[in-house]
């Protein structure tokens, strides 16, 4: 059952919005709010799973809840409302502040069911969805040259087609592209035109490159984000200058038509199109994905387990149209490979982890510093293969590599130099901790002010650069000086992993837990099973 607090400051609306979306069996409003005060009160009281709410409020409003929200404790946010025009920079804000999706309330209250089903499947996705990966959401990302100016026409491109849950996929996506991706980018998601030139300003303060809603004219360059209109669908045509734009309403029922934005793709660039498919409900996509195969692009499809809303991708995977089934963290990364002529690493399973690639450049920056770069070169001849050519192509700073590479990385490190320096992974795990502390003082919901707020954070910020683990505190004793934490991962069924996890993660409690805490620290682990799985349990007294 997924129990959903429902808030409005019409009584109206939200007596609406509850039978609605109870006549699904799966749902049960467990409590209601007119405000943001009550909201919080009620959230603290009833611990939703996912909350909906409208942004324009009597104070306390939306945006204020929204904010609270993500600092005490994230939750999925779906926003109903029916703001647009001059109000847009409100739903910027609200994008901002980590909201999960957006269903545009009709302006005749009267018209809400028509909605209905839309709002269901949104929260149905939102109830999916891991807190750690909407926090990390919400962290900001490595920053990078922005990339500007750039007029060369696009040889290759990408089309990203997504619906509902999209925006969660797209934040993960886009956002990592490096200044070197060679590739024109199309997007066609579906989403009302009032939020989408809202999410477009959101999502250009986290990317290298520029992006706008196309318009008839644009032409495809390297290096820039064009979005198809979100009342329109965006088609492409081969000129003499290249390729352009055309915007066009053909008779379906929703757009942008992704089936048509991915088949013009395929018709004008033919076998330099790679198209990918996100989170979403339906089959839309298929068709066009028949066709883009037949001209010679490839398709990369998101799997199920991070896919909030598995429907488009389902009908690509089971129509066996994918030519990659990744996780959405994979994805970019995949791109960066096939654009540059190389093979994508093997689809990875959920079990997996890895490793953001800021935390394997800043390694490498400081074994250089402190070894050398002889010393550095002879830690990467023992490598293997696969993890010499990963470092040898570098790490982009937003992009997640395999848990493989940094553990092997990091075991041939202890192996050459743990002789002369027994804390070298402890030294690596400080500046892994200083690097994403670094990172979160830029977000507005991650504030370490007090000890309090560090045991509520410091698991969290190991998560959102360390896919595949999860964190918490289960323990808190400020009389006794005692925390305790909880920590899941693949690499914690490996003894040799845990050599290098124990390190590095005494390295991070050491780094952020010296600016509140004197003296000594005491810190403990233990390796226990449940019916989940093996998992870690890391004790800290001071």
């Amino acid at each position: 059952m997924i129990n959903v607090l429902v808030v409005d400051d019409s009584t109206f609306m939200r007596k609406v919005i509850t039978q609605l979306i109870t006549r699904d069996p799966e749902i049960n409003v467990i409590a209601t709010a007119g405000d943001g005060q009550e909201a919080l009160e009620k959230k603290r009281q009833f611990k939703p799973d996912v909350i909906t709410m409208d942004v324009i409020m009597p104070m306390p409003d939306g945006l204020w809840t929204l904010e609270e929200v993500m600092k005490q404790d994230p939750t999925p946010i779906i926003i109903v409302s029916s703001v647009a025009g001059k109000q847009s920079d409100v739903v910027e804000i609200a994008y901002s502040l980590g909201v999960f999706d957006v269903v545009q309330k009709p302006f005749n209250p009267n018209d809400i069911a028509l909605v209905a089903q839309e709002l269901i499947t949104k929260i149905k996705a939102a109830a999916k969805m891991d807190k750690t990966r909407l926090l990390s959401r919400l962290l900001t990302p490595a920053a990078g040259p922005v990339v500007k100016g750039i007029k060369q026409k696009a040889t290759s491109v990408v089309v990203i087609g997504s619906s509902a849950g999209g925006p969660v996929a797209l934040d993960e996506v886009l956002p990592k592209i490096p200044p070197e991706f060679p590739s024109g980018i199309i997007v066609a998601q579906h989403m009302p035109q009032e939020f989408l030139t809202s999410y477009v300003k959101h999502l250009e303060k986290k990317c290298v490159f520029p992006i706008k809603i196309a318009e008839d004219g644009d032409l495809v360059l390297q290096k820039r984000i064009l979005f198809s209109p979100g009342n329109a669908t965006l088609e492409l045509s081969r000129i003499k200058k290249g390729v352009v734009v055309r915007i066009t309403k053909p008779d379906v029922r929703m757009h942008p038509d992704i089936d048509t934005t991915f088949a013009s793709c395929a018709e004008a660039f033919q076998n330099q199109t790679i198209a990918v498919v996100l989170s979403g409900m339906g089959q839309y996509g298929v068709t066009g994905i028949r066709a883009l195969r037949q001209a010679g692009g490839k398709v990369i499809s998101e799997a199920e387990f991070t896919a909030t809303v598995y429907g488009m991708p389902k009908a690509i995977n089971t129509a066996g149209l994918a030519d990659w089934i990744l996780p959405s963290y994979q994805i970019t990364e995949a791109l960066v490979e096939l654009l540059a002529g190389r093979k994508p690493a093997e689809p990875a399973g959920q079990e997996e982890f890895f490793v953001k690639g800021i935390i394997l450049k800043k390694a490498i920056e400081y074994l250089t510093k402190t070894a050398g770069n002889e010393g550095f070169q002879v830690i990467v001849k023992l490598l293997s293969d696969q993890s010499r050519q990963a470092i040898q192509n570098g790490f982009s700073l937003n992009l997640c590599y395999s848990g493989k590479v940094y553990l092997e990385f990091y075991q041939k490190i202890y192996d050459l130099i743990g002789k002369t320096n027994a804390r070298i992974l402890q030294d690596l795990g400080a500046l892994e901790a200083r690097t994403v502390h670094d990172l979160s003082k830029q977000s507005a919901f991650i504030k370490i002010e007090a000890i309090t707020d560090l045991t509520h954070f410091m698991p969290k910020l190991l998560s959102t650069v360390f896919w595949g683990i999860s964190g918490e505190m289960v323990e808190l004793r400020l009389e006794d000086r005692h925390v305790g934490f909880k920590f899941r991962g693949p690499m914690f069924r490996q003894e040799a992993a845990m050599k290098i996890i124990r390190e590095t993660m005494t390295g991070w409690i050491k780094e952020l837990f010296k600016s509140f805490v004197q003296g000594e620290l005491k810190i403990g682990f233990v390796n226990e099973s449940d019916d989940k799985g093996t998992f870690c349990k890391c004790f800290v007294d001071w």
